[in-house]
């Protein structure tokens, strides 16, 4: 199996933002987001049948342990700029994301129909992905009330360094890699907030 950093869902879309004014023009932030699911894994059990043929209790197929974990987490800063609009805040501003994703399996002891076993594997194997990077921020508040706004951001340039490690199962050697991705105007986000 693989990590999809990049599928997009509902789910993994969704987020939250915290801002620090320290200033009148400036803002420290901090947003993420994390994801964590758990399939435990479940024996296969065989079948009982009677003498002649006739099965009492029918037989179970195993579960596989799936396990998985995306998490996200970005401190930044924004510099914010008045307009003739006293309800319109464009901004700039970095953020420094920090992405973890894994994904373990494991598939138990399998029993099939003949009482014969199938050990499959030995151990969890997994697929981790830790990636970092630098990013410019671009974007604009609009108050729709006294402390209620809508927001809206891009990433006009963003550079990350994502190692993914690969472990095929215990006692054996781990696969690695890293990547480099430069890109531009890729990420936005649609903000509602509120204002304390």
């Amino acid at each position: 199996g693989t990590v999809e950093a990049n599928d997009n869902r509902i789910n993994n879309m969704v987020g939250a933002e915290a801002r620090f004014y320290a200033s009148n023009s400036f803002a420290i932030t901090l947003s993420g987001a994390a994801i964590l699911r758990h399939t435990p894994s479940q024996l296969a059990i065989p079948a009982v049948i009677d003498g002649g043929g006739n099965t009492i209790i029918p037989a179970y197929n195993s579960v596989v342990e799936d396990e998985r974990v995306d998490a996200r987490i970005s401190l930044g800063g924004q510099w914010l700029f008045n307009t003739k609009n006293d309800r319109l805040f464009p901004y700039v501003g970095f953020a420094l994301p920090f992405n973890y994703a894994r994904r373990s399996l494991f598939e138990p002891i399998t029993i099939d129909e003949n009482g014969n076993l199938a050990v499959n594997d030995l151990g969890a194997r997994h697929v981790d992905i830790t990636a970092f990077g630098v990013q410019a921020v671009v974007g604009a508040d609009y108050y729709i009330f006294k402390d209620v706004f809508f927001g809206f951001d891009i990433k006009p340039v963003s550079y990350t360094y994502a190692i993914s490690t690969k472990t095929p199962g215990p006692g054996l050697f781990n696969l690695e890699s890293d990547t480099n991705t430069l890109s531009f105007f890729a990420q936005f986000n649609f903000k509602i907030g509120f204002k304390f």
